[in-house]
């Protein structure tokens, strides 16, 4: 296992993984999917976001299900320093939409899909800032992040800016 929170499991196979112990794993993961549907239906309540490997739910991407900015919109990625430049550099914690603008210092990764969408080093938009809320909102995670509630996230120090430059 690779990560586990409490609406998602990351599971690895690796070369000593075999076929039967895959296949009993995604016939467990089915029994506990169905099981989660029934109880739902027989509650008459939502099931909890049931999300397949390809990002989709009731057949709609993450961002449409709960309003967020499809990737495509995100506007270009701007780098202010290298990633090790801005991770190793002297940051402060700052709540999240106060952090547009900013340079972040933390690799950010929602998952779904489990892409990073943040790197050391680069500007945070308002777009971004609306994904990763929309990621937690929707019962998914953001690996990476100091705070997992994204109340606030890390960004360099206003001094060190300069410091940093390509």
């Amino acid at each position: 296992m690779h990560t586990c929170l409490s609406q998602l499991v990351v599971l690895v196979l690796g070369p000593g993984s075999r076929l039967p112990d895959a296949s009993a794993l995604v016939a467990a993961f089915e029994a506990l999917s169905s099981h989660q549907l029934r109880t739902s239906a027989a509650s008459n309540t939502q099931p909890m976001a049931l999300v397949a490997a390809n990002g989709t739910q009731q057949g709609q991407p993450l961002q449409q299900r709960h309003g967020g900015p499809q990737a495509a919109t995100l506007p270009p990625v701007i780098m202010h320093c290298t990633p090790r430049e801005a991770f190793f550099a002297d940051s402060e914690a700052v709540p999240l939409l106060q952090a547009v603008g900013r340079v972040c210092a933390e690799l950010l990764c929602p998952y779904p899909p489990g892409v990073p969408l943040l790197f050391p080093g680069e500007y945070v938009t308002m777009e971004a800032a609306a994904l990763l809320r929309a990621t937690l909102a929707a019962g998914g995670a953001v690996t990476g992040a100091h705070d997992g509630t994204l109340a606030t996230i890390s960004v360099l120090r206003l001094h060190k800016y300069k410091e940093c430059l390509f």
